[in-house]
């Protein structure tokens, strides 16, 4: 403070200015380290969950093809899967009106 209780600008600027700088050159390292290490291991994470969900996926996509084809192969009678004769349809005359 300077005289009379009364703060001067410029010097605590100066000051809060120094302990700033001082503060980035001491801790600024460790934050930005730290930060890298969480995005690092978040990006780790992420391939690795989207591996896993992607396999799941798959495995769920497959079971569900698989049940679904074996429902469709039902056991047919041998008589009824040959083909069969069908008569054409008669045609009417046409009548204009």
């Amino acid at each position: 403070m300077g005289e009379g209780g009364i703060v001067n600008p410029r010097r605590a600027l100066k000051s809060g200015g120094l302990a700033a700088a001082a503060c980035v050159a001491c801790c600024a390292a460790p934050i930005l380290g730290a930060l890298g290490v969480t995005a690092g291991l978040a990006t780790l994470a992420g391939v690795f969950f989207g591996i896993a969900a992607l396999v799941a996926v798959v495995v769920l996509g497959l079971a569900v093809i698989g049940t679904r084809d074996s429902r469709n192969h039902t056991h047919t009678d041998p008589v009824s899967a040959r083909p069969v004769d069908v008569a054409n349809p008669a045609r009417r005359a046409r009548t204009n009106r």
